[in-house]
């Protein structure tokens, strides 16, 4: 039949053999492992790692190294404690990993099965908890095959007499899985140096140091389920990860979290998706390779957030406030996003290096000007507003007596330094303090030039008095003209010489990957 997937063919008077149809089996076999192999590559080979990222769809150049195959599970399994020992009971499984020990062949696919029923994890004495450091252990499968379904058949003896003999014999072959403990090492805690070739991770255990039974050690899961094409290809926020800046008095700041609670989190890191939730919190790391420092006295310093972990960086760490272990690890940088939401170079945490393409931007945060603390932020959708500031106004400030006459149309300069590198549009307010007791009105505009939008802020009369106030205009959105410099044309209705205007930022937009709502 033409345009069928490959199978095999026969000429209708030709003797069928056994190899024929072994070779029948086999075919099957590799179009459906293939066809699975398919779904789980990149479909865009975006290429975060590169100095000049590039999107290509069609150029051979690099293209195997972006696109990557991803190991993952077709019926991921559960893992819980038994009482009492370090034994764990395993749940029956099913996943497919690119295996290099595959002798391949025209016949054969590259990919392998891996398939187990539940089973009593047997605990190995080489990786019992260490009395004095964390450490990790992982638990992993590697394909294999398993004879079964016997039945009595007639063999073949011997050609020449044509003898035949009923023996039993094997007539299916099912894939199966060896499961094993890897003990890794309590400096750190590291995990294994490597796997097994053609071995696939299931499950990180983080035991805590001295824990006496498997109850006690926290679990995260390293092979997720397989992403239907081409959800392999994306990388941003299916569901939650939403961080949070508390509210907090500036002069202690405010603590970086991932609120968890009863929220499920699905970011999709590099095609793989990761799914974790508990009763508490991530926490905010600094990047070791471009850490957040003191902000200029002069703006907050802008930072951003970051997911780390998946296949490209397998992280198994304390989290939700020791209540459990967390798959991810949430990372704070001045490293920005670029336009996938991969950061734009390598970020480090513990003396190793993350990769680009195993960390996802999520948000942004801000350091107070002048000092090392965290500013309170508010997550309004793709945009952040961060907390007024107390410190410093950090934006454009027409001091008193320095005011633009009415009517000028003089371009303006704003140097409105500290938005952060990935923000396309912002939004800008006026804050005017009088002081004076004989002035009706403050009327200050600031238009776009080009036809922007316009900022007003007043302070009304009372009384046929001025009120005695500080008055903050109505936010207006615009757009970033490529640079920390805003040109603006801007005046004043009957400002006396005690007033100042004072013109910020007062939310910026992040440009969040975002998969679904």
């Amino acid at each position: 039949m033409a345009g069928s997937k490959t199978h095999m063919i026969q000429n209708p008077r030709e003797e069928v053999i056994s190899p024929d149809l072994t070779r029948i089996g086999q075919l099957a076999a590799r179009e459906q492992q293939n066809a699975d192999m398919a779904r789980a590559v990149r479909a865009d080979f975006y290429q975060p790692h590169l100095t000049a990222p590039v999107i290509d769809d069609f150029g051979s150049s690099d293209r195997g190294a972006a696109a990557g195959p991803i190991a993952a599970a077709l019926s991921p399994p559960s893992l819980d404690a038994i009482a009492g020992s370090f034994n764990m009971q395993l749940g029956a499984g099913e996943v497919e990993v690119l295996d290099p020990t595959n002798p391949g062949g025209t016949d054969v696919s590259p990919w392998s099965v891996a398939r187990w029923v539940a089973q009593t994890i047997t605990w190995p004495l080489l990786a019992n908890p260490d009395a004095t450091n964390p450490k990790i252990a992982t638990i992993i499968a590697t394909p294999a095959d398993v004879q079964n379904d016997q039945q009595s058949r007639n063999i073949l003896l011997n050609p020449s007499t044509r003898q035949m003999q009923p023996q039993n014999v094997y007539k299916t072959s099912d894939p199966a899985a060896t499961i094993s403990v890897i003990a890794g090492s309590a400096t750190n805690p590291a995990f294994p140096a490597t796997l097994p070739a053609g071995a696939v991770a299931l499950f990180d255990l983080l035991m805590p140091p001295g824990a006496t039974q498997s109850s006690q050690f926290l679990i995260t899961r390293r092979c997720w389920r397989n992403i239907e094409f081409p959800g392999t290809s994306q990388h941003g926020i299916l569901k939650g990860c939403v961080p949070t800046w508390a509210y907090a008095n500036e002069s202690t700041g405010a603590t970086a979290q991932l609120i968890t609670g009863a929220t499920v989190h699905r970011p999709i890191i590099d095609g793989e998706l990761l799914t974790f939730a508990a009763f508490g919190y991530l926490t905010a790391v600094a990047d070791t390779a471009n850490p957040p420092g003191t902000a200029p006295a002069g703006n907050d310093l802008p930072t951003y957030l970051y997911l780390c972990g998946g296949r490209n960086w397998p992280c198994c760490t304390f989290a939700f406030g020791g209540a459990a272990a967390s798959p991810v690890l949430l990372i704070e940088s001045t490293t920005p996003p670029d336009c996938m939401g991969y950061p734009s170079a390598p970020l480090g945490y513990g003396g190793q290096t993350i990769g680009q393409n195993a960390a996802l931007f999520i948000g942004n945060g801000f350091r107070i000007a002048g000092t090392t603390l965290s500013k309170s932020l508010f997550y309004d959708g793709d945009f952040v507003r961060p907390q007024a500031s107390t410190v410093t106004l950090c934006g454009f400030h027409v001091g008193a007596g320095d005011h633009f006459t009415t009517g000028s149309t003089t371009p303006v300069s704003l140097a409105m330094a500290g938005i952060p590198a990935n923000t396309t549009v912002l939004e800008l307010q006026a804050m005017i303090d009088g002081t004076a007791t004989t002035y009706p009105q403050i009327l200050s505009v600031l238009n776009g030039i080009g036809g922007g939008p316009a900022i007003y802020a007043t302070i009304p009369a009372a009384n046929g008095a001025a009120t005695v106030a500080s008055v903050q205009s109505a936010a207006a959105r615009i757009a970033r003209p490529g640079s920390d410099t805003i040109q603006y044309t801007a005046y004043d209705n009957t400002a006396p010489s005690s007033a100042t205007i004072d013109i910020r930022p007062a939310a910026y937009n992040m440009n969040i990957p975002r998969i679904a709502r």
